[in-house]
């Protein structure tokens, strides 16, 4: 006859349930359960990942293209931190003066620019879209104009250039694009 041996556990004054021994070993371990995840557009408690993209992804605006049409026009500035124009931009103050050169409100810092736009994916990225890089874009930020290439107030060493997205860098600390639909213009 198989005998069971029951263990009786106190734990916050409750009787446990027996563990069977012998023939049967011991019981399985439960399972942890899965943290839960909870994201929203926009927020900065996010996951470092890129949010996914809406769907559908909103049009891109056709001020999208007066405020490239200044970046390309700004090319060979200075870079200095906190620089806002003319002469003399960082990277998010180069994106604030281009879009609001087309009479486009935009916050002033990289990562309240990331929270201002909307994400979409690589594949629906167009040029005048926003490139982020870094935690919900808090490193740096440049403006999309096609074929891997953007335009942005690099570093005091290039000042505003071209930038290639597949150098190393910008692969590695790539946070995501963003896209001002014209609903909110």
């Amino acid at each position: 006859m198989k005998q069971h041996v029951c263990k009786a556990l106190l734990l916050s004054a409750t009787l446990t349930a027996c563990t069977l021994t012998a023939a049967h070993g011991a019981p399985k371990p439960k399972p942890k359960p899965k943290p839960q995840v909870v994201t929203a557009a926009r927020s900065v408690t996010d996951s470092p990942t890129p949010t996914p993209a809406p769907s559908p992804v909103p049009p891109i605006t056709q001020y999208a293209y007066g405020a490239m049409k200044f970046m390309r026009a700004n090319i060979g500035k200075t870079y200095v931190m906190g620089g806002t124009g003319p002469d003399i931009y960082d990277c998010s103050g180069l994106i604030q003066a281009a879009w609001k050169a087309v009479g486009v409100t935009m916050p002033r810092t990289s990562g309240q620019q990331y929270a201002a736009t909307v994400r979409i994916s690589y594949e629906d990225l167009q040029p005048g879209d926003l490139v982020f890089f870094g935690y919900h874009g808090s490193h740096h930020v440049g403006m999309y104009i096609g074929n891997d290439q953007m335009i942005d107030a690099a570093n005091p060493r290039r000042g505003v250039t071209f930038s290639d997205l597949t150098q190393s860098w910008y692969r590695q600390h790539l946070g995501g694009y963003g896209r001002i639909p014209a609903t909110d213009i």
